[in-house]
């Protein structure tokens, strides 16, 4: 007896899986892969961003690991650390915390790198050409390993063709958060 390969999963199905575990999945090519929880230090760089930025903007437009981002291309989500929302996000988000792709993209997504030369490559390549091509103003790359913030910032293009790094006590210039007053090594050091 032969087995019928399994059909891939659509976007739309994925939008309406419930498995009943807290688990967060990126889809890739029709199937659902199980992300791996964050690490302690990483989980106290994102506390510490989460409440420095709902200082300046507001608790209804911070989202902290619990919003993913639907993007074209493999995976088709992402779950970055912090989104920070737009205005039209929080009435859209009441049953599930996901910003699709008919939705406006949010104002900055900021992710902090795990070990490893794969998660390299994951934040510093693939995510960036996935952002960038769902027109997200601002990304962060909070890298603890390297001990540095990187920010890119769409150009009228539509380009991140630049980045601004931050290192030490360099202050952070955000274009979405001017108000926000921290330094490359305050972001950093909340992990140590």
């Amino acid at each position: 007896m032969t087995q019928s390969p399994i059909k891939p999963m659509t976007f739309e199905a994925y939008l309406n899986y419930d498995d009943g575990s807290e688990n967060k999945y990126e889809l890739i090519d029709g199937v659902l892969i199980a992300l791996p929880p964050e690490s302690g230090r990483n989980n106290q760089i994102i506390a510490y961003l989460f409440l420095a930025i709902v200082q300046v903007v507001g608790f209804k437009y911070v989202r902290s690991q619990n919003t993913e981002i639907q993007v074209r291309g493999n995976p088709q989500n992402r779950w970055p650390d912090i989104v920070i929302l737009d205005d039209s996000h929080p009435a859209q988000l009441h049953k599930r915390s996901t910003i699709t792709l008919g939705m406006m993209p949010p104002v900055l997504v900021l992710e902090v790198v795990s070990p490893g030369k794969r998660n390299q490559q994951r934040d510093y390549q693939d995510k960036l050409i996935q952002y960038q091509d769902r027109q997200i103003p601002e990304y962060w790359i909070v890298d603890p390993d390297a001990r540095k913030v990187t920010v890119f910032v769409l150009d009228e293009s539509g380009q991140y063709t630049s980045a601004s790094v931050y290192q030490g006590m360099q202050a952070l210039q955000s274009s979405v958060l001017p108000q926000l007053s921290l330094t490359a090594e305050d972001i950093i050091t909340a992990g140590d």
